[in-house]
């Protein structure tokens, strides 16, 4: 046998349910790391190492939901390239 084969019908389950649930649930950690509370109450003493943890564990969160945000958009011009492709197949063999 030469060539491949495609499993079209599972190809459009990735692009349609699969891939966009994947994404679905790497946004949403995404968004919590956004988030900075920090650890001393208001008003309270500052605690110079404390402070600098605080900055490290912001920038550190910062940067890994920037990745997220980042993989998420690759993964939702994934999907739409599969259901692209996916639509090409079904015209090759005339069933779109």
């Amino acid at each position: 046998m030469s060539g491949f084969e495609v499993d079209v019908d599972r190809a459009h389950q990735a692009a349609t349910v699969s891939l966009p649930q994947a994404a679905f649930h790497l946004a949403r950690p995404a968004s919590l790391l956004k988030q900075h509370e920090g650890l001393r109450r208001d008003g309270g003493e500052s605690l110079p190492a404390l402070d600098a943890l605080q900055v490290t564990y912001a920038t550190y969160s910062d940067n890994l939901a920037a990745r997220l945000v980042d993989a998420v958009g690759i993964i939702h011009e994934t999907a739409q390239a599969l259901e692209e492709i996916v639509l090409l197949y079904r015209r090759a063999d005339g069933q779109g």
